[in-house]
């Protein structure tokens, strides 16, 4: 690994930024947890999406930029901008306590593209395995040719000079940013982010999330 590379998680610690980000999810004014695309699917660009969104959360106020629940503020698109990462934005209508609205704007945040960050040939993991045939691996539903993970007991990233700076790790299913695109959200006070930077050999199991 030759670039730095941070996890972005959600920062709950300061005021506006509740522990729970989510709430009633409502689709053309009816709650419901339905949307007119998949979150996992990495070419968002071909749903037509025509309903409206919303989200009612019982708080007096807001104020982050990254929700840790594929919501972000129109500021974290603006790096997302400068960065030139490819994306799909779905307006999301907020309405706080007392029907109220926060001072950002905020969208659905739909990443184009997946990138696949193990390194095979030093890594050590166990794949999964069909349950009806243990012979058989399970693969990834839009990357057919690329297998799901049981255990990666040792997780090592390649190299890869070719990466966006702000991505899904395919693997994981967690957002990763390189250091330039950390230095720029802090140097904009995008708030709320907590930076993790990545270091080779860390374990992941997804059955402990």
């Amino acid at each position: 690994m030759k670039q730095k590379l941070y996890f972005i998680d959600y920062d709950d610690i300061c005021q506006g930024c509740p522990t729970f980000t989510g709430g009633k999810f409502l689709k053309d004014g009816i709650w419901t947890g339905e949307h007119e695309w998949d979150f996992d699917d990495p070419n968002p660009e071909h749903y037509n999406i025509t309903s409206t969104y919303s989200l009612k959360i019982d708080e007096k106020s807001i104020n982050f930029d990254y929700s840790g629940h594929n919501y972000v503020s129109e500021n974290f698109l603006k790096v997302l901008n400068a960065c030139k990462v490819n994306y799909r934005a779905v307006p999301l209508e907020i309405f706080l306590s007392k029907n109220k609205h926060p001072e950002k704007k905020y969208y659905f945040l739909l990443l184009c593209g997946r990138f696949f960050l193990l390194d095979k040939a030093v890594s050590k993991y166990t794949v999964c395995k069909s349950p009806n045939n243990e012979k058989e691996y399970l693969y990834e539903t839009y990357f057919p040719n690329e297998v799901c993970y049981d255990l990666i007991e040792e997780f090592y990233v390649k190299d890869d000079g070719n990466l966006p700076d702000f991505f899904v790790c395919a693997e994981l299913k967690k957002d990763v940013c390189t250091e330039k695109f950390k230095k720029l959200c802090q140097s904009l006070n995008i708030t709320r982010i907590k930076f993790t930077e990545i270091s080779n050999g860390f374990r992941y199991d997804p059955w402990e999330d």
